[in-house]
């Protein structure tokens, strides 16, 4: 696994990937990893993009804009 968190002109990304066994984003429907990401990310007003395919990892991205407050 890759983690990269940057932060350039007040904006925080992060970025998660690894090159693990992955999932069809419109198949992966149960357990609430993903779901608790994306609710946290939209209650801080950020931006979630989620990248796999089978037998390709998983690339999450992570976005937040100035000014953030935790």
């Amino acid at each position: 696994m890759h983690l990269t968190l940057t932060e350039q002109n007040n904006w925080i990304y992060l970025n998660i990937k690894d090159n693990g066994q992955g999932f069809n984003l419109a198949e992966n429907t149960t357990g609430f990893g993903l779901q608790g990401i994306r609710e946290r990310t939209e209650a801080l007003d950020g931006k979630l993009e989620i990248i796999s395919k089978p037998q390709q990892g998983c690339e999450i991205k992570l976005t937040f804009s100035p000014p953030f407050t935790p």
